[in-house]
């Protein structure tokens, strides 16, 4: 049996936390909580297990992903990968945006998923130039909770 450690399971648990937070939006999404395509898709399906998926991936990173040599450059690919594919799904998804959220609200959503991959990227980078595994970490758990927060966010009507 493994020891408590604070980063394995507290962060576990914030993920947790952040995922179930889309259950108490209220109305919809709003700028703060635009709830998550993907998570919202699991609600639906499995209205129990949504809020595990962030968590489960990040102690898998732990256990699988931290322990490799190259683990800075394999989250750095991840961060890019997910980067373009939230400015295609954000670009694809900008008129139902502007039709059901409102035109403020789509950029202010775009322009937060843009400043937090930046983030996001600039420490991956910085973790690889520095040798750091603790940065590349951060990088990791801040994408992970960033996909927990607000990429690729539901710009359509709730049902």
């Amino acid at each position: 049996m493994q020891k408590f450690s604070l980063e394995r399971h507290g962060g576990a648990f914030v993920l947790f936390i952040v995922s179930c937070s889309i259950l108490f939006a209220g109305q919809g999404p709003t700028i703060f909580a635009p709830t998550p395509l993907h998570l919202l898709l699991l609600l639906l399906l499995t209205f129990i297990l949504f809020p595990f998926a962030t968590p489960v991936l990040y102690l898998l990173s732990i256990r699988y992903l931290y322990p490799k040599q190259n683990a800075s450059y394999l989250v750095l690919t991840i961060v890019l990968v997910i980067s373009a594919l939230d400015f295609w799904y954000i670009s694809s998804s900008w008129e139902l945006g502007v039709r059901y959220q409102g035109l403020s609200h789509t950029k202010t959503v775009a322009t937060l998923n843009v400043i937090v991959l930046s983030f996001i990227l600039l420490l991956s980078i910085v973790a690889i130039k520095m040798g750091s595994k603790r940065l590349t970490k951060q990088a990791n758990y801040g994408l992970l909770l960033a996909l927990s927060w607000c990429l690729f966010p539901y710009f359509g009507e709730l049902p």
